[in-house]
């Protein structure tokens, strides 16, 4: 039994949190090692940094520096030593993905990504299979009222601006239809797995394990 890591990603309000902790339970019950990691938030830098940007305007070269050093704590605090022990770690985002979308959508540039993540962590283990979420903006806002405030994420009140949510979901569908910038696979082993999050649960669930299975 091997570790793998799997990335669930989207717009906020797509479903892949729910995917995501669903997916690592039907793994454990399954008899394979498997965990949940939140980005950021796995790392205690992780967890202080959704309090840091919570509710303050922090400029989009900043806040992807913070994601950056995020994720390097994340690569050599609980991945790699998790897939060493034939883990399966499964993220619900992932900081270098995430960034294509939510850093560039801010004003940061392709270049300036590429400067930041190269100085934080060099030739990270790549994500075995990146699952996209796509969803309407009205379920996605729906989804978004629906939570908790301890639920929320750091982008909740941006998400709900039409033509910000419209420059996200733009990144993530061209992340899933082509990559143009040729950016995934520096990161990832293979081409990304388009996922419709409109639908049902249970049916969504089903899609996901499929999928998986197949590149796995």
């Amino acid at each position: 039994m091997a570790g793998r890591f799997i990335v669930f990603e989207g717009v906020d309000g797509c479903g892949k949190s729910t995917q995501a902790r669903r997916f690592v339970d039907w793994l454990n019950m399954t008899g394979k090692r498997a965990i949940y990691t939140r980005h950021p938030g796995a790392t205690l830098i992780g967890a202080e940094l959704r309090g840091l940007t919570a509710g303050r305007e922090v400029d989009a070269n900043t806040k992807a520096l913070l994601f950056a050093a995020d994720n390097s704590a994340f690569i050599n605090q609980i991945l790699i030593p998790h897939l060493g022990s034939d883990t399966w770690v499964i993220g619900d985002r992932n900081n270098f993905i995430s960034s294509l979308a939510y850093q560039i959508a801010d004003g940061c540039s392709l270049l300036q990504l590429e400067h930041i993540h190269a100085a934080t962590c060099t030739d990270p283990p790549k994500i075995d299979a990146l699952l996209i979420f796509s969803v309407t903006p009205e379920v996605a806002t729906a989804r978004r009222a629906s939570r908790s405030q301890e639920g929320k994420d750091i982008y909740e009140d941006k998400m709900n601006r039409r033509e910000y949510f419209s420059r996200v979901a733009l990144a993530y569908d061209t992340m899933a239809s082509g990559d143009p910038h040729g950016w995934l696979p520096k990161f990832v082993r293979s081409k990304p797995i388009a996922i419709n999050g409109d639908r049902p649960e249970d049916e969504v669930f089903e899609s996901v394990k499929i999928a998986i299975s197949r590149m796995t």
